[in-house]
């Protein structure tokens, strides 16, 4: 990159932040935005200067993109679903492997909690 676009971009700033978490969201905006620009061959800021995209298609982008991140959501709480009964159905076959029932809970006397 030449010194005059290094210059117009700013891209002397130093992160500052220690936090680990945030460096490296960082490193994946950074790393999702080249994989933007090899795929469309354009940058953000060119697609705004050029005119190439307008408020309404950035809009439209967006819609887009939170629309995906619903779709990934429900799926990942599908596949947490999936899990938690996959670990609750493993826990259950060691219980009965030793044994237990668990019939004997269904007798037991519940006694009002106490605050400890």
């Amino acid at each position: 990159m030449d010194l005059s676009l290094k210059k117009h971009y700013n891209m002397s700033y130093v992160v500052k932040t220690t936090d680990k978490i945030v460096i490296e969201i960082i490193k994946k905006i950074d790393q999702r935005s080249l994989t933007g620009q090899e795929k469309y061959g354009d940058t953000m800021m060119s697609e705004v200067n050029s005119g190439k995209k307008d408020l309404h298609r950035f809009m439209v982008d967006v819609q887009e993109e939170m629309t995906d991140m619903l779709l990934y959501m429900e799926s990942a709480r599908h596949c947490l679903d999936i899990e938690v009964d996959k670990v609750r159905q493993e826990r259950m076959n060691i219980i009965a492997q030793n044994g237990n029932d668990g019939l004997h809970y269904k007798d037991m006397e519940v006694i009002d909690e106490e605050i400890l």
